[in-house]
Formats: structure tokens, sequence, C-alpha cells
């Protein structure tokens, strides 16, 4: 017989005990490709942006003739809708992400309310999100704008050259700022980040969202590492 001291110990015990185990090959390269990327596309725009910043400021005291160009429409009303809902529930997401992670509490909201909008509010944004995906993959794909949108988002040669002569301009080798296409390496870098940046968090979401079904197909130290890496 168990006396009553040892059932109040086992029931107070954490249900999940992570063992310490091997970190599964697969979680340990992309674990470490995920953190260098990281690491080289925010290192480097914030190095960017820096230096285009103290540029701009110069500019400011320069007098500079105005562009006569008439202008014309960036982005149509199907690519405003998904910018925005893209920045939106990315927003969301984080909010909502840290505020799982550390248990955020809304003042004068019950403890209930707290969870139901951290856990939901979580999911919703997820689902948004992902139906953004799908909505600018059809985008891609089936209309003729999109495409022609997409194929001017590829990587070229020129991009490199535009990134060589910024660099020289913020250096003060060059007057002139290089003239850019219909989007600018900066553009392109922000464009591929968040591709491949979407589909990392959806994937993981779903294997934590679905994480008992999962469980029966991947080992159990590899959604441990994803869990772990998700939030």
């Amino acid at each position: 017989d168990v006396c009553s001291s040892d059932l109040s110990r086992f029931a107070i015990g954490p249900v999940h005990v992570l063992v310490d185990e091997p970190e599964h090959v697969a979680v340990y390269w992309v674990r470490r490709i995920y953190l260098w990327l990281i690491f080289l596309v925010i290192g480097g725009m914030l190095i960017h942006n820096s230096a285009d910043f103290v540029r701009k400021m110069q500019e400011r005291y320069r007098k500079r003739a105005e562009w006569e160009h008439p202008g014309y429409e960036r982005m149509n009303r199907s690519e405003r809708i998904q910018h925005a809902l893209t920045f939106s529930t990315f927003i969301l997401l984080v909010v909502t992400g840290f505020a799982l992670k550390f248990k955020w509490t809304i003042p004068l909201f019950s403890d209930e309310t707290n969870v139901s909008l951290r856990g939901d509010g979580h999911r919703l944004a997820a689902l948004v999100m992902v139906g953004t995906c799908i909505y600018h993959g059809f985008y891609v794909l089936f209309t003729e704008r999109g495409r022609d949108q997409f194929v001017r988002m590829m990587p070229r040669l020129q991009d490199i050259r535009d990134i060589l002569g910024m660099l020289r301009y913020y250096a003060g080798l060059e007057s002139h700022r290089p003239k850019f296409g219909r989007y600018s390496y900066v553009e392109k870098a922000e464009y591929w980040a968040l591709v491949w940046g979407s589909a990392i968090m959806v994937l993981t979401g779903l294997l934590l969202w679905f994480d008992n079904w999962f469980i029966q197909l991947l080992p159990k130290s590899f959604m441990d590492e994803i869990g772990r890496a998700h939030v």
C-alpha cells in the first residue's frame, strides 16, 4: 500500500517529464540552420538599415529636385489585403505566443478568460495566417499579375551589383543610389525571409497543435525539441 504522503507528492508532480536524451539529429541541424538564418537575415537587415538611416539623415539637409513622375499604383487591393493580414496575424501570433510562454494576464479579466484569450487567440491568428498563405499561393499561381510579381521577386545577379553599389553609396564612394527595378534586393530579402519563416511557423505549429497524432509517427525527443524551439 502507498501511504497518503506518497500519494500527495505524486499528485503535485509533473505529468510529462522530459528525460535527458540526446538531441535528435534532424532537430540538431534544423535548429542550427534556423539560428544561423535568423542571425544572418536579422543581423544583415540591422546593419543595412542602420547605414540607410544614417545616409537619409544626411540627405535631409541637402536640396533635392522634386520627382516629376506622375506615379502609379504599387499594390492593388488584393496585395494590400494580403499585406494587412500578414503583418496583423504575425503581430498577434507574437503577442499571444509570449503570453502563452510567460502566462501573461490582462487585469480585470478572470483566469478562464485569460487562458481562452491566450490559447484561442493564438490558434485563431494561426488559422488566419495559414489562410493568408494559401490565399497568396493561389494568387501567385492562378493570376497573371501574381505570377508577374513573383517572377520579379526572384533573386538576380543584378541584386548583387545593387548591394555593392549601395555599400559604396553608404561609404560615401558614390554620390547616387543605384537605380532598382520593380523590387529592390531589400524587398526581395524580406519577401523570401517571410516565405521560409512562415513555412517553419506553420509546420512546427501544426506539429504542436496535433501532437497526439504526430507523436505516433515521430520520436518523442523530436516533438519535445520542436516544442522548445517553437516557443
